[in-house]
């Protein structure tokens, strides 16, 4: 039987790649684009933490391997645009799609008092362990 081992190493969790940065948040609001310099970031419920826990309890690995992972967190809290940049297989990587679906809504970033989208890119390090 295998023991299945998942790290997740979220030294850029926060990092928020701008793809602009408009100078008023009415802009923001009608050109849906995603910020990095956010008064507010967007949160996990219960934190990073529980966003670890959360992928090392659902996700089923079957080989050992680093993913690198970009979503963005819209103003709902959910996700979409999941891509993976950096993948193990495509097995692998449409298992972290189809988990990264089903995630617990975020709470969203806010710039100037209202949610925006943001972006997100996380790099996940699968280990696999035979017993």
């Amino acid at each position: 039987m295998k023991k299945i081992t998942l790290l997740i190493l979220f030294f850029m969790l926060l990092n928020l790649n701008a793809w602009a940065q408009p100078a008023a948040t009415d802009s923001i609001e009608k050109t849906g684009q995603i910020l990095h310099d956010l008064d507010v970031k967007p949160e996990f419920p219960g934190g990073i933490e529980a966003f670890k826990a959360y992928i090392a309890d659902n996700y089923k690995a079957t080989e050992s391997g680093k993913l690198k992972v970009q979503y963005v967190i819209e103003k709902d809290g959910s996700l979409s645009n999941i891509v993976v940049l950096e993948g193990i297989n495509k097995k692998s990587d449409r298992r972290i799609i189809k988990l990264l679906k089903k995630c617990p809504k975020w709470t969203p970033g806010y710039q100037n008092g209202k949610p925006v989208r943001a972006m997100y890119t996380i790099p996940i390090t699968v280990k696999v362990d035979k017993d």
